[in-house]
């Protein structure tokens, strides 16, 4: 620093001196010292610009030659300055070095900064499996499937749903995949690909817990139909009511295993969940007619397509309750008072059965109550097919003499 000040000083006596001295002696040497300082004018004028403060350190104009003193150590302070801020800039947080410092510490303050992908490296190899699977958790169940699909997993929602319909055990489903696709823990990355196989776990977990059931749940479905069939009707009719929609949701998840399985039988569903499909249907049905009377119009729409669903399914239902409950949604609709949509149905049973006393004395007996004289008149008509051979004979009899 003390070189450049001297240097900076053209207009001092001793400088002016040194220069006549110098006119004397040779014209050679005058011509030498000021093309030395045409080349060291422009070699400041540069490094001036660069450091763009010129007007915040004075308001003079930027290019007035060194001249005087003060002129002079401001152009000093002006070269000083950028080689104190560079390195600042340069080390970030790090605090300033002295200007007069050499810029050796530069390569270490690269070394540190070389050293943070290095911290960051490990940091991600040594990420916890917790960790991990919180980050998988955190994902929607779309983004999971994708991921899956892209370590070559092809399954798609409903692939999943219908294995975890099948197998209870997750170990076992995550087994099979593995074995299926040729997949092995160091198959893929979570630090370098984002995934890994420890993906399909979580998978499998969020997939359970959105289906409607699963193979873990059959045990106790195996015990709820159980308790249905046990259950008395009749005794407290709110109870009735959540009892019906308890074994509505158990009827709705057996037909759904039946109808992905293609299970058509009793027998054929006890392969995957044993209920007594007979006995469950027949109190079902029971149920359905203590109850519906006192519920809406459209409640009983909604049981008769679900109950003839259930019928279509399970061939060995609908041969043995076809015709009664095709009998008992019209009792419900004639008791919701659409008399013609009830009548159609038991006109339809009458015509398409060869036992006939049931039916009629079904017809007659659900109008007694709302139309006496209607009952009596379906009672004598019956007469002419039904007689004293036949069970229900007596029974209207007795509506026909009812006063």
């Amino acid at each position: 620093m003390a070189e450049k000040k001297s240097a900076a000083k053209p207009s001092t006596k001793a400088a002016v001196k040194e220069t006549a001295q110098a006119k004397v002696k040779t014209a050679d040497t005058k011509k030498e010292a000021g093309a030395e300082s045409t080349a060291a004018a422009t070699k400041k004028k540069p490094s001036a610009r660069k450091s763009g403060t010129v007007k915040k350190t004075t308001k003079t104009e930027p290019t007035v030659k060194a001249e005087t003193k003060k002129t002079a150590a401001a152009k000093a302070v002006k070269e000083e300055k950028p080689a104190a801020k560079k390195p600042a800039a340069k080390t970030a947080k790090a605090k300033a070095p002295a200007a007069g410092k050499s810029t050796a510490s530069k390569p270490a303050a690269k070394k540190t900064a070389a050293k943070k992908p290095a911290a960051k490296t490990t940091a991600a190899k040594t990420t916890s499996k917790k960790a991990k699977l919180e980050q998988y958790e955190s994902l929607s169940l779309d983004t999971c499937i994708a991921m899956m699909q892209a370590m070559g997993i092809t399954y798609t929602y409903d692939d999943y749903a219908a294995t975890l319909m099948n197998e209870a055990d997750l170990g076992a489903i995550e087994k099979k995949l593995l074995d299926d696709f040729r997949l092995t823990k160091t198959s893929f990355s979570y630090e370098d690909d984002g995934y890994d196989v420890d993906l399909i776990k979580v998978v499998l977990s969020k997939i359970a817990d959105t289906v409607d059931f699963k193979a873990s749940d059959y045990p106790k479905m195996e015990a709820d139909a159980a308790a249905a069939i046990n259950y008395v009707i009749g005794t407290d009719m709110e109870k009735d009511g959540e009892e019906y929609l308890s074994e509505f949701h158990l009827w709705e998840r057996l037909l759904m295993i039946a109808q992905r399985q293609g299970h058509r039988t009793e027998e054929e569903l006890g392969s995957v969940i044993k209920v007594d499909l007979k006995a469950f249907m027949k109190h079902f049905m029971q149920l359905a007619r203590t109850v519906l009377p006192q519920w809406q119009y459209d409640d009983v729409k909604y049981y008769e397509n679900f109950a003839y669903a259930l019928l279509s399914q399970f061939t060995d239902l609908f041969g043995i309750y076809n015709n009664e409950l095709m009998m008992d949604v019209a009792d419900l609709y004639i008791l919701h008072e659409d008399y013609g949509h009830g009548d159609a149905d038991y006109g339809y049973l009458i015509r398409e059965n060869q036992i006939k006393d049931y039916v009629y004395y079904r017809f007659a007996h659900v109008y007694e109550d709302i139309d006496l004289d209607k009952a009596k008149g379906i009672a004598y008509e019956s007469l002419q097919y039904v007689d004293g051979r036949y069970d229900y004979y007596q029974p209207i009899i007795d509506i026909l003499n009812r006063q």
